[in-house]
């Protein structure tokens, strides 16, 4: 996971079960669903399938953006709305690859920049303002959130030696952000995520 972003983080307790892991995420016998709460109202489901590569327009060495070049790789991603409301939505993420920073260069694709990203958010100067000076009064209120508004919500392995689900809850400050911004009580965030 990028450092902003919060769920479910694995770890296995020897080398057999890390074997068997590391086996299915290869064998693409692993799917992942991410919760994010996006910028603007994402109406349909999006499904995109195209290349990444270094956002060569951008003084941020890591920045990423969806063109195809001799370095490209492919990234496939699913958007499905769960909740749209005054002018953010709720999507549940599908990643079909694991490219870095894969959800989030989709979501500014789309023209739906996931609240509080410092990189592909509204300006990327905010990450380098950040990495020399942490988070600043300007990033609090263009940004709306003090991390990305990203939450890795369940992992299921699929595979003939680990067949497992697991799933992490949404953190208490992402649960406010939706009922603040979205205004969505805990009961009702809670029939959508099931």
């Amino acid at each position: 996971l990028d450092r902003e972003t919060s769920g479910i983080v694995l770890m296995a307790k020897d080398k057999l079960r890390a074997r068997h892991t590391q086996m299915a995420f290869q064998n693409q016998q692993v799917s992942k669903e991410y919760l994010a709460v996006l910028e603007g109202e994402l109406f349909e489901p999006v499904h995109l399938n195209n290349h990444l590569a270094k956002d060569l327009e951008s003084e941020v060495y890591i920045k990423q953006a969806v063109r195809k070049s001799h370095s490209s790789k492919r990234a496939e991603t699913y958007f499905e709305p769960l909740l749209i409301r005054n002018g953010f939505s709720l999507v549940k993420v599908i990643p079909k690859t694991g490219r870095k920073h894969q959800i989030r260069i989709h979501a500014t694709h789309l023209g739906h920049s996931i609240v509080g990203d410092k990189i592909y958010g509204p300006n990327d100067q905010f990450y380098l303002t950040f990495i020399e000076h942490g988070y600043t009064a300007e990033m609090a209120k263009s940004l709306g959130f003090h991390r990305q508004a990203l939450h890795a919500h369940r992992v299921h392995f699929d595979a003939p030696e680990f067949k497992r689900s697991f799933t992490a809850p949404l953190l208490p400050d992402m649960v406010d952000l939706i009922a603040e911004k979205m205004s969505c009580s805990a009961e009702e965030l809670a029939e959508l995520i099931a």
